[in-house]
């Protein structure tokens, strides 16, 4: 035990007196470019009473403060702090060193360095210190030290500061300090960065001074630039010769602080018109602030600015609790407000916190000003911005009148849901228009005589118009429509447009004319928007001429472009109505029109005048007839080619009364004729599934396709889905929208999963968009036909697929029995790049069956079991893909890749064991069946 004391003691003794020895900083020999960082202890003279010689005999109490960077974070004391280092030199030359303490905010800084003859030698520095009588004179407390010879020297500072005790002891070669910190170029850029910001901001309160906000954050802006510079010294060399107004100006800047942000926050916060108790508290925050601005003149207590400084992270933290309670409450001030006001509260928070004592933080004191000085920079050019930017939104807004805004914003508004309602309406009447135009032209063409059916299948033709035309106004409206320039002949076009009313206008005994003064105009124009100008206007002017009538319709070509005008004797159209006639939906007042339209003809036509940069006018008085007249930028191009077939143009229109026609008629002639040989394909009808929720469309599909497949029907997605997984359909047709799974979720489904991926679709919608087209390719449809639809169409759509998968099949059928090199017609003798992709699944059944090839029990069970598939789901699967059974792949497979064995010289005996076949005998029955010839005779 008493062994065990000495130790402890002993080792306590040592401890105290390496304590009681100033660390030794060696100094580079050579000069040197950067400061050398000083290791020190300290000690904190609480009675306010020590003198060198108390210090230099006080042997306990020190503190160490060493490292890579060693830095003293003391916080805030009233009491002097006592620092001790060595230092010593590499040579014994006399050298002039350069001592620097890295705080601003040290009111004296007195350094003792032993001395041979006074015994110290002693010297001041600090705020206290006017500025023209520091040596050297710059902002941080600096003294030179001369050092002579290797003896090591250890040197006392007494430091006192009124704000905190936070710094650095470094030391620099007298010539480096002289050149790279003397002249002190941080002090220049931050004095030119203030001055430039406060510049700014003068401006800003000048010519923006009627704005609250703005005049609010101005004032803030220039408080906190004023307290950026004298806060770092500057007021030292402002007043470079009156210690008291270098601290009064300092003072007084940062007093400023509270005042004006709380001014600011009263006007970005609007506290006068949702909270105006708390305007009363800021302003008590405010009045804080200039009575420190008047004490700072005669009292300079240390308590007094420490007070002041909690009481302003104090309103910095009620503030950001207002702000989250104005945000919470719906109230909310503009962001970049709040953004003014997070910027700089956490960086001012950490930076007096820290030197308060509160923590001590990690951060250097030069990284620490750099960043506030970063902040303070950022801050006005990127709030300021946008608050003038807001504030000129503002008055933009307030000089074009919000009331004509608001009206502006609910037209587009109306228009769009007008647009909407439009598309889902066209949507939802092509299913009927489906089922009536089909059946109509079927009993059209096989009853003709019938005047019902003809009727019936003229207002169908009628409706199938009119949805067209709702679907070019939503796509006007949608500006998705274009002006698609092409070469033709608008003279030709022109004769034949008008002729395809000649059958309407003899039917009603009304006179149809055509005059133009150019039997020829080549020329660049949109055939199909040219095209429904014209019908509308000749279908409106022939629908309101009464029998014995005329309609004429005459075309002026020059050099600017066309004239059209179409006259008509008809009834003419009332002076009240003329204002509103190209109105979507306008119908008129006037009763003595011969038939009511539907409003939609000439609003369209006036949108596609427009849209192809022309003018349309018209002219009408009651018992005397109408002009429309449109003039069209359609310039002639001489020497221009037209594209015709048989010496005229096919346009559009044509194509959709006269092809149309000839379509359905050919399709109700196929479907009663039987369209397929069904002999070509299959012996039995090929299983199809169709998918549509509409009862009556998918009567009528199965009315079609009943003759020539076998049908399975579901009524949505989900349902199809579950029954193309249970059966395996050769085809499917499917609706895009449907409930609870939609087509493309259907398709999408289909193609990831390995059971069906095989399967061919037909995507049968309403949706016509080029959009929807792409969106059902995309997830694998193998066609696309939109509704209305013609029979036959479907059909020979559905017999391309067919046709398709069975050329794949018997593709796919031979490169199973022989290689790709060997017995391939000619038709599949195209470069590998251009073959069809092996399947996935079929790439799975070879490697799992080349992995079992020499085991003769591995049969369909086992395969089914290693390719995860039921036995049932993987012959159908096999079926779709190949035709052949899955028994018959597995022996098919195995005597291609005897065959392969062959050609490479093994011997037959050997090859019928590698493949899994159970004797030479079996091998040789199968292998010639399936090549006709011996596997002996086979030469490798």
């Amino acid at each position: 035990m008493f062994n065990y004391l000495s130790v402890v003691c002993l080792w306590l003794l040592l401890l105290s007196r390496a304590g009681a020895q100033a660390p030794t900083n060696r100094l580079p020999g050579n000069r040197f470019t950067q400061p050398v960082d000083v290791n020190f202890q300290y000690l904190v003279d609480s009675t306010n009473r020590l003198a060198l010689g108390n210090v230099v005999n006080h042997q306990s109490g020190w503190q160490t403060i060493a490292g890579p960077a060693p830095m003293l974070i003391l916080g805030f004391t009233t009491h002097p702090v006592w620092c001790r280092f060595t230092l010593q030199q590499a040579t014994d030359s006399t050298h002039t060193y350069a001592f620097e303490l890295t705080n601003f905010y040290v009111d004296s800084l007195t350094l003792y360095q032993p001395d041979s003859v006074t015994g110290w030698r002693i010297q001041h520095t600090g705020d206290f210190i006017p500025f023209v009588k520091r040596n050297p004179k710059t902002r941080y407390p600096t003294l030179y030290v001369t050092l002579s010879g290797k003896k090591p020297q250890t040197c006392y500072v007494r430091v006192l500061s009124s704000q905190h005790h936070s710094y650095n002891l470094r030391v620099w070669d007298q010539n480096t300090f002289v050149s790279n910190r003397l002249p002190d170029m941080d002090r220049y850029v931050l004095f030119t960065l203030a001055f430039i910001i406060s510049l700014f901001l003068l401006s800003l309160l000048l010519f923006m001074h009627r704005f609250a906000v703005l005049r609010a954050y101005s004032l803030w802006g220039l408080a906190v630039c004023m307290c950026s510079l004298f806060a770092s010294s500057y007021s030292s060399i402002i007043f470079p010769t009156s210690p008291y107004w270098a601290h009064t100006s300092h003072y007084v800047t940062v007093g400023l602080l509270l005042p004006t942000l709380a001014y600011y926050v009263i006007q970005a916060c609007q506290l006068s018109l949702y909270l105006p108790r708390l305007v009363w508290l800021y302003r008590g925050f405010g009045g804080i602030g200039l009575l420190y601005v008047g004490l700072s003149f005669f009292v300079r207590h240390p308590y007094i600015t420490w007070g002041l400084i909690a009481s302003l992270a104090i309103m910095m933290g009620f503030t950001l609790a207002l702000l989250i309670a104005l945000y919470s409450g719906g109230r909310r001030p503009a962001i970049w407000n709040v953004i003014a006001l997070l910027l700089l509260s956490p960086i001012y928070t950490y930076f007096y916190g820290r030197n308060a004592g509160f923590f001590t933080g990690s951060f250097s004191e030069e990284s620490l000003r750099f960043v506030m000085l970063l902040s303070t920079i950022a801050e006005p050019f990127f709030v300021v911005m946008m608050l003038w930017q807001a504030t000129r939104e503002r008055i933009r807004t307030a000089d074009n009148l919000s009331l004509e805004q608001t009206q502006r914003e609910n037209i587009q508004a109306l228009d769009k849901l007008k647009t909407d309602f439009f598309t889902n309406v066209s949507h939802e009447l092509r299913t009927p228009v489906t089922l009536l135009l089909g059946p109509l032209q079927t009993l059209h063409s096989r009853f003709p005589d019938n005047e019902l059916y003809a009727l019936m299948h003229r207002n169908a033709s009628r409706l199938q118009t009119l949805i067209n035309q709702l679907l070019d106004l939503a796509k006007l409206d949608a500006r998705q429509m274009k002006n698609l320039l092409a070469p033709g002949n608008l003279a030709s076009d022109l004769r034949t447009w008008v002729a395809l009313f000649d059958s309407l206008a003899a039917s009603r005994s009304i006179t149809l004319s055509l005059h133009q003064n150019q039997d020829s105009w080549s020329a660049q124009y949109d055939a199909d928007k040219v095209e429904k100008i014209l019908t509308n206007l000749l279908s409106n002017a022939i629908k309101n001429t009464s029998a014995g009538g005329s309609v004429k319709v005459e075309a002026m070509y020059n050099s600017t472009g066309v004239v059209v005008e179409v006259h008509d004797t008809g009834v003419g159209i009332a002076s009240e109505d003329l204002g509103h006639l190209f109105d979507r939906f306008y119908q008129g007042v006037g009763a003595n029109r011969l038939e009511v339209g539907t409003g939609v003809g000439l609003a369209l036509t006036y949108e596609l005048v427009q849209l192809l940069g022309g003018i349309i006018t018209v002219r009408s008085q009651l018992g005397e007839g109408t002009t429309f007249r449109v003039s069209l930028p359609i310039q002639g191009e001489v020497g221009q080619p037209v594209p015709s077939e048989n010496g005229q143009r096919v346009n559009h229109y044509a194509s959709s009364l006269s092809v149309d026609s000839e379509l359905m008629y050919e399709s109700a002639t196929l479907i009663g004729d039987a369209l397929y040989t069904e002999g070509q394909i299959s012996a039995d009808k090929p299983l199809l599934l169709l998918v549509e929720d509409n009862d009556d469309l998918r009567t009528y599909i199965r009315m079609i396709l009943a003759p020539h497949y076998t049908l399975l029907e579901a009524k949505d997605g989900q349902q199809g889905l579950a029954m193309a997984l249970d059966t395996i359909p050769e085809l499917i047709v499917t609706d895009l929208m449907m409930p609870r799974l939609d087509g493309l979720d259907l398709c999408r489904a289909l193609r990831t999963d390995i059971r069906t991926d095989h399967i061919s679709v037909i995507m049968l919608t309403a949706r016509a968009a080029i959009e929807d087209r792409l969106a059902g390719l995309e997830t694998g449809a193998d066609d696309y036909l939109t509704k209305p639809f013609l029979p036959a169409e479907l059909l020979l759509r559905l017999q391309n697929l067919r046709r398709r998968q069975a050329a794949l099949r018997t593709y796919w059928q031979r490169t199973l029995i022989n290689p790709l090199s060997e017995s391939i017609p000619a038709f599949y003798e195209v470069p590998e790049q251009e073959r069809p992709e092996t399947p996935a699944f079929l790439k799975q059944l070879y490697a799992v069956l080349e992995q079992h090839l020499d085991e003769p029990e591995f049969e369909v069970e086992q395969l089914a079991d290693e390719l995860a598939l039921s036995s049932r789901t993987l012959t159908r699967k096999l079926k779709g893909l190949l035709n052949v059974t899955t028994r018959d792949v597995i022996r098919d497979y195995r005597l291609r890749r005897g065959n392969d064995m062959l050609d490479e010289g093994i011997q037959p005996t050997q090859v019928a064991y590698a493949v899994g076949f159970g004797s030479l005998s079996a091998f040789g029955r199968a292998y010639k069946e399936q090549y006709g010839h011996a596997p002996s005779t086979r030469k490798g």
